[in-house]
């Protein structure tokens, strides 16, 4: 029997077909969302802390604490991929939404951009402390981070560079979400909600 045996530190859904969920037990375990049925599982080599699906649900990411993303054909959990360049923890990983990249960051204050089968396409430096979450901003080629540095950054895979930096006067921030419109919004260690 497939079972989570410890706290879930990411989840992911993929329309009303799959369920996919992240654990502390190193374990990555797609769910059918019809019947709440384990499918099948990967592992990493230690705690898996987020996952993601491709917009066209063929794969899906994890992340780890084993410093790796790694890539997995859907359903069968076959691995495709280990993006293993980051030197500390993996956090934030997001797909980007028409192109075959895949967006990385970590706890060594970069971000990554890799095709699919692990090639690294950029590495993007700039922070100053641990980038915990990354997402593409709508469908350009452009990528928003944030970081316990206090900052959101914004960054431009075309000309490699950053684009903006927005500070926040220090506080730490975990999370990001973009809408469809670009608007930003980021949690806090102040629980609060800011809109960019």
């Amino acid at each position: 029997m497939i079972l989570h045996t410890s706290p879930l530190s990411g989840i992911a859904t993929y329309k009303n077909q799959y369920v996919l969920t992240a654990g502390y037990d190193n374990q990555v375990i797609l769910w059918d969302a019809d019947n709440d049925k384990a499918i099948e599982r990967g592992c990493h080599d230690h705690l898996a802390n987020q996952c993601a699906f491709s917009p066209c649900g063929n794969f899906a990411a994890s992340s780890s604490s084993d410093y790796s993303v790694r890539v997995w054909r859907i359903p069968e959990m076959k691995l495709a991929a280990v993006l293993n360049l980051h030197t500390d923890d993996v956090e934030g990983i997001s797909f980007h939404p028409n192109k075959p990249l895949i967006a990385t960051c970590s706890r060594d204050k970069s971000i990554h951009v890799y095709e699919l089968d692990g090639t690294l396409v950029h590495a993007f430096t700039g922070h100053e402390a641990d980038v915990i979450s990354v997402e593409w901003k709508g469908d350009t080629d452009e990528l928003v981070s944030s970081s316990d540095d206090g900052t959101i950054k914004t960054w431009s895979l075309t000309t490699k560079q950053m684009v903006e930096c927005i500070d926040l006067g220090g506080i730490e921030t975990d999370t990001i979400a973009i809408s469809k419109s670009g608007k930003i919004y980021a949690g806090n260690d102040l629980g609060q909600i800011i809109t960019i």
